[in-house]
Parts: structure tokens; sequence; C-alpha cells
């Protein structure tokens, strides 16, 4: 019947981080992106400011990195002597 509604094989929803709004810096950690946050955050013009959830999330997302770096560090030497 054209002009009815129906259901349609293919998802009628598409969610973007634009359409789900805010990332909270809880739902960030929560789902790996870090990143994300970091960068909602500087393009909503927050500034670092002492306990801001900006100030937390680079210092989360900075301890994560150098965790990963050093994890990569000791495989690289475990790799060389084995």
């Amino acid at each position: 019947m054209e002009g009815s509604f129906g259901w349609r094989a293919e998802a009628p929803f598409v969610f973007s981080e634009e359409a789900m709004g805010h990332l909270t810096l809880r739902e960030a950690l929560a789902s790996n992106r870090l990143d994300a946050f970091v960068r909602e955050q500087q393009d909503d013009g927050a500034e670092l400011v002492t306990g801001s959830e900006l100030e937390r999330g680079l210092a989360l997302l900075i301890t994560q990195r150098r965790s990963l770096a050093e994890e990569g560090r000791f495989a690289h030497q475990a790799a060389l002597r084995g």
C-alpha cells in the first residue's frame, strides 16, 4: 500500500555522537571514548579549571596513554630477550 507506514528491513534510526548529545566523563570512561570526551569539551569551550570535568578527562587520558606506552615498551623488551 503506497504512502502507508510499515516496517522496513533496515534500521530506522541512525545514531551519531552529535545526535546523542554531550558525552559525560562517566560515559566516556565506560565506553573507552576519552578522546571524544576531551574533543567535545574543547569544542564547547571548556577551560582547564582545577577540578573540572575536562581536567579530569585529560588527566585520565594522559595516564591511560602512558600506561599503554609502558606496556608496549615492556612487550618490546621481552621480545628482544625472548
